[in-house]
């Protein structure tokens, strides 16, 4: 006998709505996606009323409270609109950011180095008032232990509306798992998820070892302060850019480790003792130059005619060097820019792309490191965005 198709009252069910949770799939998840789509693809027409709760329940085999989570985060983007005794219907706009809350995991009260986190904030500020949005600044001093658990702070802000898209930053995995689960668009500096942003540090390194063999270096030394590829993939890199490398030159921060500074200063330090020596050098990131450069001073290595240079910076942080080296820098302003390329994307319901944020390599001349002097002048860091 045929199996007859579930009830549903009275309320036409369009055929857009009957598609299958695959077994194993969160149901809450893939409703909020599908029935995105759905919105923003126009196959609902606005003001198109969609069955009850219960009725959804019994169409996609599961329950009113699974359901009612999935479309919440609909609700609050303002793809539907819920009224009372009447239901939920389509809305039928693109749901326009209007508030932006800006998130500081726990993380960042154990670090001494913020200039660029201080001056990424400073950007976005000014960035999102030029187009019209607000900024709350969110600061989670939770202990540690309790980092892997939503912030009611946070997530009550996006509950009553007061911010309809979050950017993190100096986040723990922990802090991602939960952050993930907001119902708002998401983006982040950092991480491997799908809508973050970072700096490219494979780039990083690809570029700093072609200048280097650009300059007739032969060979290559790195001193890192984390978060940087391991010795293996480093020793092929360099090695495809036809230069030779050792373990013993590959020094990266442990986590666990003293001051930035210190550790620059003693690497290098290790490095040129040592019974050979390289003739170039990348040093990431910019707070591990200053001890990099005390070293270099101390142990009398001539720059650039014994050792040539490639350091990073940040073109919105002053840096001071009185070294000649090849400067890596990173744009801020183009870091905000792919942070809100990454925000408009999710509220338009599209999936957004991975992004590194763009490297531009200054050669070592005998002036000081980059500084972007339109912005230490206080004028504005932006063109019309």
């Amino acid at each position: 006998m045929a199996r007859t198709k579930p009830k549903l009252g009275n309320t036409h069910v369009p055929d857009i709505l009957r598609f299958e949770i695959a077994p194993g799939e969160a149901a809450y998840k893939r409703i909020t996606i599908q029935l995105r789509e759905v919105i923003l693809s126009k196959a609902l027409p606005p003001g198109t009323r969609l069955p009850t709760l219960a009725e959804l329940a019994r169409l996609w085999k599961t329950n009113y409270f699974t359901v009612q989570t999935a479309l919440t985060p609909l609700v609050n983007q303002g793809l539907l609109m819920r009224r009372q005794r009447k239901g939920t219907f389509v809305a039928g706009t693109t749901p326009e950011i209007k508030a932006v809350g800006i998130y500081f995991g726990a993380s960042f009260w154990q670090v001494r180095h913020v200039a660029f986190y201080q001056a990424l904030h400073a950007a976005l500020c000014e960035y999102f008032e030029r187009l019209g949005i607000t900024v709350q600044l969110f600061m989670d001093s939770r202990p540690r232990e309790q980092q892997g658990t939503p912030w009611k702070v946070l997530t009550d802000a996006v509950e009553c509306r007061e911010v309809n898209a979050v950017i993190s930053a100096m986040t723990t995995s922990e802090e991602v798992s939960w952050l993930e689960e907001l119902p708002v668009p998401l983006t982040m500096i950092g991480g491997a998820t799908y809508h973050s942003v970072d700096i490219g540090l494979s780039n990083f390194l690809r570029n700093s070892l072609v200048r280097l063999k650009e300059r007739k270096c032969r060979s290559v030394a790195l001193i890192s302060g984390g978060e940087i590829t391991d010795f293996e993939t480093f020793q092929k890199m360099a090695e495809e850019a036809g230069l030779k490398t050792r373990r013993e030159w590959a020094l990266v921060r442990d986590a666990c480790a003293g001051e930035f500074e210190e550790f620059g200063f003693d690497s290098f330090c290790r490095i040129w003792k040592g019974a050979t020596k390289p003739d170039g050098l990348i040093v990431f990131p910019d707070h591990i130059a200053p001890g990099v450069a005390m070293a270099i001073l101390q142990q009398g290595a001539k720059v650039p005619e014994q050792l040539k240079l490639v350091m990073h910076c940040n073109e919105e942080v002053y840096a001071h060097c009185p070294l000649a080296a090849d400067w890596q820098v990173v744009s801020i302003g183009g870091i905000v820019k792919a942070l809100w390329t990454n925000l408009r994307a999710q509220a338009e319901g599209k999936t957004p792309k991975k992004a590194a944020s763009c490297l531009t390599i200054q050669p070592e001349t005998a002036e000081l490191p980059p500084m972007h002097r339109k912005w230490r002048s206080g004028q504005s860091l932006f063109e019309q965005p």
